[in-house]
């Protein structure tokens, strides 16, 4: 009886199996996976579309840096084309641009420029920080609340092989992700002016401070010089004189080496003032985006729609194993065990 029972549950075999019994399911179960598939589809569409869009512009600069390493050129180029980046001079390298750019200093300021989004509110400027929606209970609180939005929507990336930065922000509006990165770049500019200019100022500042009192040394040793001279008009016949003489001029050589040094560094500083500021070059101005970064509900979609088709047929797959070749199974299990204590009884007793 069990016998007849295993054979009468028993799965598809032979050809069944082959591409023809295939086709015969998908037919049969078609119309289920396409409509649980889209069902899934249509209630991931309905949820991608309720967070707002974000468009994102990007930017690429160039800094102009100075390796620490004065190499010749060649090896400097063969270090390049193996990515092997050379130590910069601080404050000059991609990786101080990549920071800065997401400073707490410039991002405080940048929330609180004005801009003017005419797809939102036409001819109506107001600050970042209405535009991207930040509140606070105080204006401190606020601000903090939007630099952390902030450091969340610009992005600074470093190819060390080009030397290029990578800037890009997300905004909720097209013209406004454009304006915003076009701003910042504007502010990171602006620093280069200020700041390195400022320390370009203290250097010359310092040298001349130091040119001035090596001048003045120079004038106490030409003046002690003279005094010598005039009082020991016959100083070459004596061996005391003339050791004193030597120490004179000594001294006068070396107050007359540093002055000279000094100066050559106070022109050239001078000129460094307004001349060798590190600056960056814009490889690539920021752009209007066209597509939104964020959300991809296309891509979001389709990935929904085959994940959950993926998941209906292998449901499916396994709903009507369990049910031809579970019966059987559960049939073989259940006369080995009453084989099994066909065989124990009688021991047992």
């Amino acid at each position: 009886m069990s016998e007849s029972r295993s054979a009468g549950v028993a799965g598809p075999t032979g050809d069944e199996l082959g591409l023809a019994f295939g086709l015969r399911w998908l037919m049969r179960r078609g119309r289920l996976l396409v409509s649980v598939s889209f069902l899934a589809a249509v209630t991931t569409a309905a949820v991608v579309i309720l967070p707002p869009s974000r468009y994102e512009s990007a930017a690429v600069i160039m800094p102009e840096t100075r390796s620490q390493m004065r190499l010749p050129a060649g090896l400097g180029g063969l270090a390049g084309q193996f990515g092997i980046a050379l130590p910069t001079e601080a404050g000059q390298s991609p990786q101080f641009y990549a920071s800065l750019a997401t400073s707490r200093g410039l991002l405080v300021d940048l929330l609180q420029r004005t801009f003017l989004v005419e797809t939102k509110a036409p001819g109506r400027e107001a600050p970042l920080l209405e535009w991207l929606d930040v509140s606070g209970s105080s204006s401190a609180r606020q601000i903090d609340n939007g630099v952390r939005k902030l450091r969340r929507l610009v992005h600074a990336g470093v190819d060390t092989r080009a030397g290029t930065v990578t800037i890009t922000f997300e905004a909720p509006d097209r013209d406004l992700a454009r304006s915003v990165l076009d701003t910042l770049l504007g502010d990171l500019n602006r620093f280069n002016l200020s700041t390195r200019r400022s320390q370009a100022s203290e250097k010359r500042r310092f040298i001349e401070s130091q040119r001035v009192i090596a001048q003045q040394n120079l004038s106490d040793a030409e003046n002690a010089l003279q005094r010598f001279y005039q009082t020991n008009r016959s100083w070459e016949n004596s061996p005391s004189l003339k050791f004193d003489e030597a120490r004179l001029r000594r001294h006068l050589d070396i107050a007359e080496q540093l002055y000279l040094n000094l100066e050559r560094e106070f022109e050239t500083a001078r000129i460094q003032e307004f001349d060798v500021v590190p600056v960056f070059s814009v490889v690539d101005p920021p752009f209007v985006p066209v597509r939104r970064s964020f959300p991809k509900r296309t891509v979001v979609i389709a990935f929904v729609f085959v994940a959950a088709l993926l998941a209906t047929a292998g449901s499916v797959v396994l709903w009507e194993y369990l049910k031809i070749y579970a019966p059987a199974e559960i049939g073989t299990l259940r006369d080995a065990r009453a084989r099994l204590w066909k065989r124990v009884r009688p021991t047992a007793i």
